[in-house]
């Protein structure tokens, strides 16, 4: 898929990410893009920014504002996840898409054990967790369930570590 299959729209928290092609289960939706910054507090990284950036390795995370990454919302319940290929970060389909689903991903599977960012989640899925925190910090059937659908970046759970 390329960003022409997904479009910015009004999503029930505000603005979202949604499909204008069907996308398939594995096929890539969009690279997630923007320079990249680290997000330590004196960093002289203003909130907004802090609070949208996607983290991209241990280190580094990319500042989406003003790109199309900024508009993807966290859901309990994701469509789709980030996985790290060379130089690049990539928005994946977990599941078939419908045209005008949103795509949202998990924003737990990419905040490590350091990250102590937390957010009242509103996604509304019959699974919401009502608290969005690190990974190492979701019930262990969660972290479980998504190992084995291989979702989690290895910069957040690696198995051979």
């Amino acid at each position: 898929m390329k960003e022409s299959a997904v479009v910015v729209k009004k999503s029930k928290i505000g603005l979202g990410v949604f499909a204008v092609k069907k996308c398939i289960a594995k096929e890539t939706i969009f690279e997630i893009t923007g320079p990249k910054i680290t997000c330590y507090i004196d960093d002289g990284v203003d909130e907004t920014t802090r609070n949208n950036a996607i983290r991209y390795n241990k280190k580094y995370y990319i500042n989406t504002n003003g790109e199309l990454g900024s508009y993807l919302n966290h859901s309990c319940a994701p469509v789709s996840f980030l996985q790290k290929r060379k130089k690049g970060l990539f928005l994946i389909a977990i599941k078939d898409i419908e045209i005008g689903e949103e795509i949202t991903f998990d924003y737990s599977t990419t905040l490590d054990a350091s990250d102590v960012w937390t957010m009242r989640c509103f996604c509304g899925s019959a699974h919401c967790r009502k608290i969005i925190k690190s990974f190492e910090r979701l019930q262990k059937k969660i972290t479980l369930a998504y190992i084995q659908q291989g979702i989690v970046p290895k910069y957040i759970y690696d198995p051979a570590v």
